[in-house]
């Protein structure tokens, strides 16, 4: 791709974030009572901020007579996953326009498109882990066990790829923590860096 190329893809990655961005921000302000059951504020976990699992539990305590709405408050947390699971995917899915781009022009015997069908899978289960974990020290040496006995042999045919994966950890953690804000401006700010540095040739070879 050349240059102009990447700077419309880099006008359109920053326009998709921010519209993003804005749309959170403007539900959360006209809808306040979203706020306990979308993934934002994980960071403010030690304020006094109500949590999800607070606002829900607290439901629950006052509809101790009512079952049916009980049992739909107690799938809340699907709903929260969910919600979670999806942002994280639309956070992805500029990553990806990058990702294929970069690729244009490679080597077809390094390309590996299994990378791509990575970016937005890896997240989405690293999403659900944090979610179910949490604060359990339990759950988590579990997860590590299970872990340790999956072998991974495969190697990454570009070094670049590596830092798309681990994006794509960010991110997932960020939504994991319900801290969504932070995986948007991640994605932002990786798929921006990645374009500058096209645009500009700052990965071109080094003149003899």
């Amino acid at each position: 791709m050349d240059k102009s190329s990447w700077q419309r893809l880099g006008v359109k990655v920053l326009a998709y974030y921010l519209l993003l961005i804005f749309g959170m921000v403007g539900l959360l302000y006209f809808f306040p009572i979203l706020e306990p059951y979308l993934p934002v504020g994980g960071l403010d976990r030690f304020s006094d901020t109500p949590s999800f699992d607070e606002v829900v539990s607290t439901y629950r305590d006052t509809t101790d007579d009512d079952k049916v709405f009980r049992g739909v408050y107690r799938m809340m947390e699907a709903v929260l996953m969910s919600v979670a699971i999806g942002l994280t995917l639309l956070i992805m899915v500029p990553i990806t326009w990058v990702y294929r781009a970069s690729q244009v022009g490679a080597n077809a015997k390094k390309q590996d498109k299994t990378v791509l069908e990575t970016l937005l899978v890896l997240p989405v289960i690293i999403t659900s882990i944090v979610l179910i974990i949490q604060n359990s020290v339990a759950l988590a040496f579990g997860l590590a066990g299970i872990v340790a006995g999956v072998q991974y042999r495969n190697r990454l045919a570009f070094s670049v790829d590596a830092a798309y994966l681990f994006v794509a950890i960010a991110i997932g953690l960020a939504s994991g923590i319900e801290a969504v804000g932070i995986g948007m401006i991640t994605g932002l700010w990786f798929c921006l860096t990645l374009v500058v540095v096209k645009i500009f040739g700052l990965s071109e070879d080094f003149p003899a």
